[in-house]
């Protein structure tokens, strides 16, 4: 003879069974979010391919067509102390050693 389950066991086989439906719900929404992002991912990177790349050639100064109203404040054209050494290198593009300038900077006289 079988003896009766205790409906203490069905209160939480309920429970599990609801845990169980809210796992499988969680899950499904996360696929779904997952789906949409790796479709928002594919968009994105077809647009990158689409973008033409440019290249700039040549910049020309034209100092000569500068023309000076009122002279104050800094002027810095070209380099600047700021220009990576290497960057530098290739822009002078020469096979001597750049010293970089000490941190200590001299007073000015």
């Amino acid at each position: 003879m079988q003896q009766p389950i205790h409906p203490y066991y069905h209160h939480i086989e309920r429970n599990l069974q609801a845990l169980w439906d809210n796992q499988q719900q969680f899950m499904k929404q996360m696929e779904d979010k997952l789906l949409a992002l790796e479709n928002e991912n594919s968009q994105l990177k077809e647009r990158i391919n689409q973008i033409k790349p440019f290249t700039i050639e040549n910049i020309n100064y034209k100092i000569q067509e500068l023309t000076v109203q009122q002279l104050s404040g800094t002027l810095n054209i070209g380099m600047s102390a700021l220009t990576d050494s290497e960057e530098i290198k290739k822009w002078l593009n020469t096979d001597s050693e750049y010293v970089e300038p000490s941190a200590d900077p001299q007073p000015m006289e």
